[in-house]
């Protein structure tokens, strides 16, 4: 939680979320409290085997260790910035088509986004200069079972 503002209590419901992932509170003395969401962004939701994709975490604890992994598998430890953000790029080459959910974690936080890997999508190619790691062949996921379920 970050200290906002105390304000009077006149002032107490003019307080406005700045975005969809801020949470607001107010503690016992009235004062205001802001907690940031964990997010995970991705600039191409789905491309061909091949395409890269810049990911960008948001509002994790400044300077802490990151994890990054896709479908339950570790690319790498590194940490984020002194704002709590983490840029890096995912590289699908050699790996087959399939979903992958990428999750980043920093101590009990996490975010995670899904990218869908198809032969008939778009190849995109690399954007700007980030961290290129690439996803290990073999992980993808290819088929899903849906269960339906009956309650009496």
């Amino acid at each position: 939680w970050a200290l906002v503002s105390s304000p009077s209590a006149a002032d107490l419901n003019g307080v406005a979320k700045s975005s969809p992932l801020d949470v607001w509170a107010v503690g016992a003395a009235g004062t205001i409290l802001r907690y940031k969401v964990a997010s995970l962004a991705v600039n191409h939701a789905g491309g061909a085997p091949g395409s890269y994709f810049n990911l960008s975490a948001t509002n994790f604890a400044p300077n802490q260790a990151a994890v990054i992994s896709v479908n339950g598998h570790v690319l790498q430890t590194t940490s984020t910035d002194g704002q709590g953000r983490l840029d890096f790029t995912l590289s699908s080459a050699g790996i087959e088509a399939g979903t992958y959910y990428l999750l980043v974690t920093v101590g009990s936080n996490q975010a995670v986004i899904r990218i869908i890997v198809d032969a008939g999508g778009t190849l995109w190619a690399q954007e700007g200069a980030y961290t290129v790691y690439p996803i290990p062949a073999g992980i993808g996921y290819t088929h899903f079972i849906y269960l339906s379920e009956i309650n009496r």
